[in-house]
């Protein structure tokens, strides 16, 4: 059997002759239904073929098993990952790397940062003092510096009696009495005029004294003007005194360490001479101290211009102590 088709006049319109007898005008949807395949087919003077070879019919055919050409295996490679894939891959490893640099930033630079910032600022204003890596004292054992006079440390919390601090990059203990505010310290570096006054009253319990004096009397050490207006925000109007001594082993000097108040006294007294640095007029001065190395002020007169101390002695009028000075010119 074969379908000799033709096309109408009429558009979509076909003819087919089957047996040579004539059948139309059709649909080319209703022809499908009588073909096969492997029947032979032309289309108004085409070549003739078979049914599923012809450009009109073979979409309308599935392919027999003959007709089938094995595909050649698949080979066994991954194939590639799309650009859109990679992109994601590479974002998420950024984004890792960049979290991991910032928490190990975060915990090895800018914590410490931050702590050291908003530690507090305080000073050693001994000659020399022990940093701890525990907050006992008694001996050498767990010292491991030695803080000199003027050193910043960053106090990061008080406990007690201690400080734990940081100084010369190293952080440990220190004892809280022995360490002052920048508005202290630098009222106390003023009282002593320089290193020999230093040196010559070297104790914290002595150097205390003067600055407990100082504050009681509303007078201050000498400061240059920018350190006023860091510690006071403006240039103090206050009577600058000082303490000037030769070296510490001269003798006599404008400090003496006598045992005149009580000759019971756990410690020495303290006396010494403060000078006006404007006027030129001096004071005499005399502390006694108790067990726990608190400061009292047994005696305040008036000292000649010029002298250094020779010797402090006590008498006795109307049932009450009286203090003398001899001086050497």
């Amino acid at each position: 059997m074969a379908f000799n088709i033709y096309k109408s006049g009429s558009p979509g319109k076909y003819y087919f002759k089957k047996n040579n007898v004539e059948y139309g005008p059709f649909q080319f949807d209703w022809i499908l239904p009588l073909i096969e395949a492997d029947v032979p087919v032309r289309i108004t003077n085409s070549d003739w073929c078979y049914a599923k070879q012809h450009n009109e019919f073979a979409p309308y055919f599935k392919p027999s098993a003959s007709d089938i050409v094995a595909a050649p295996p698949t080979p066994s490679i991954v194939p590639p990952l799309e650009p859109s894939i990679h992109r994601r891959k590479f974002a998420v490893a950024a984004m890792l790397l960049i979290t991991t640099l910032g928490l190990l930033g975060y915990m090895y630079w800018f914590k410490p940062y931050l702590k050291d910032k908003n530690a507090t600022r305080m000073y050693s204003y001994t000659n020399s003092l022990y940093l701890r890596s525990s907050p006992a004292a008694g001996g050498n054992y767990n010292s491991i510096g030695n803080i000199l006079f003027g050193t910043e440390l960053l106090v990061y919390s008080i406990n007690g009696d201690w400080a734990e601090c940081k100084a010369n990059g190293k952080t440990g203990f220190v004892s809280l009495q022995y360490i002052l505010g920048k508005k202290e310290f630098h009222n106390l570096n003023g009282i002593l005029a320089d290193s020999d006054t230093r040196d010559a009253i070297s104790t914290a319990k002595c150097r205390k004294a003067l600055l407990n004096y100082f504050n009681s009397k509303g007078i201050m050490g000498k400061m240059d003007d920018q350190i006023q207006k860091e510690i006071y925000d403006s240039v103090q109007n206050k009577e600058v005194w000082q303490v000037f001594t030769k070296s510490k082993n001269s003798y006599p000097n404008s400090v003496a360490y006598p045992r005149v108040v009580s000759s019971n006294s756990r410690f020495s007294d303290f006396a010494c001479l403060i000078k006006n640095i404007n006027t030129g007029k001096r004071l005499f001065l005399l502390f006694s101290f108790n067990d726990m190395e608190e400061s009292k002020l047994e005696a305040e007169f008036d000292a000649p211009k010029d002298g250094y101390i020779k010797a402090v002695t006590k008498s006795y009028n109307n049932g009450s102590n009286k203090y003398n000075v001899s001086y050497v010119y």
